[in-house]
Formats: structure tokens, C-alpha cells, sequence
């Protein structure tokens, strides 16, 4: 299912972003590379229809976003030999989500870096 919605200044919906930051796809949710990453490895999970929150996701979508985030997991895990990651979503302009498209960061660790406390 192609997207119908796309948002002028959203880089998820960029037709070139997605041709060129894409590496799987699903009827409506698709895995991009993170061209700001924070370790190797991370990438992000969106759906394809331009939502700003994750509540307004249909039932179908974020069933599909979370299966499409299982399989990312095991992608992650075989190319880097990671078995933990981190999977974090930025609801909100307040909770420090810059992109006002729905996603998900999944970032493969192995346990050398630890938060200070």
C-alpha cells in the first residue's frame, strides 16, 4: 500500500528520502536508515502514512509498525551481532521528536556502554 498523504516539509514523505533511506518494506510501515545515527546500526521504523502521534495510528498500523520493528530486531541481530537493542519513540514536541512523522529509533547495543548514574 503506497502512502496517500504526503506532507510538504515531512523527509519521511520525500519520495527521494524514501528511495534512497529505505531498506525493507511492508504494506504500511518501512525501515530507513538514520542518516544522523547514534551508533552503528541504528535505524528507524515509520509508517507510511503520514501521522504526526502514535495515537492516531489505525489498529492495522501499528500492528504492522511493531511487527515491522520485530523483524528490524532480527535484521539487527544478524548483521550486527547485537542482541539487545533500544527501541525508542518520541511522542511529541515535548518528549523531543523533531520529525512531526510517527517513528521509531532502534538502536542495536551490547552492553560496553552504560548510562552513569
Amino acid at each position: 500500500m503506497k502512502s496517500k498523504k504526503v506532507v510538504k516539509d515531512c523527509p519521511f514523505c520525500e519520495k527521494n528520502v524514501v528511495q534512497r533511506e529505505s531498506f525493507y518494506e511492508s504494506n504500511y510501515s518501512r525501515i530507513l536508515y538514520n542518516i544522523k545515527p547514534v551508533y552503528k546500526g541504528h535505524v528507524l521504523v515509520i509508517p507510511k502514512s503520514h501521522k504526526q502521534d502514535l495515537i492516531n495510528l489505525t489498529e492495522k498500523e501499528r500492528t504492522d509498525v511493531f511487527n515491522t520493528i520485530i523483524i528490524c530486531k532480527k535484521i539487527i541481530q544478524a548483521t550486527y551481532k547485537k542482541n539487545a537493542c533500544v527501541i525508542l519513540i518520541q511522542d511529541g514536541e515535548d518528549a523531543g521528536q523533531t520529525i512531526p512523522h510517527v517513528h521509531f529509533h532502534v538502536v542495536p547495543l551490547d552492553g560496553t556502554r552504560k548510562t552513569q548514574r
